[in-house]
């Protein structure tokens, strides 16, 4: 065994070196591009749950605003309004309405302003 290895000492190193750059060039081309793609789809999964969470949170908080100015409208109109036939009611004046009504949209306005979905 030791003139076997005196012997072949040369061919040994060779081998290892060959071994060595093969294992380096199958990391740096196989298995390093398969992380780095793995790591971009992991950071991609999360940016659009981020979003989608995103979208989702003003989303409720617009239906919340929209439900308000929608209240406020309604309360407007029972304070000012005269009971009819039935279960109906009228405004007390034109104007009035117009101007309530006016307001309702320009709330609604202002909601879908401050809370966008896109």
């Amino acid at each position: 065994m030791k003139n076997w290895l005196k012997e072949n000492w040369f061919k040994i190193g060779i081998l290892l070196a060959v071994l060595i750059v093969a294992v380096s060039f199958s990391y740096n081309l196989v298995l390093l591009p398969n992380f780095r793609d793995k790591a971009k789809q992991a950071d991609q999964n999360l940016k659009n749950s981020q979003d989608k969470k995103a979208r989702s949170d003003a989303s409720a908080s617009r239906d919340l605003c929209l439900g308000s100015a929608q209240d406020n409208f309604n309360n407007t109109f029972q304070i000012n309004s005269v009971a009819g036939k039935g279960d109906t009611r009228w405004w007390n004046t034109l104007e009035i309405q117009k101007l309530s009504e006016t307001k309702l949209q320009n709330d609604r306005d202002e909601c879908f302003k401050k809370y966008p979905t896109n």
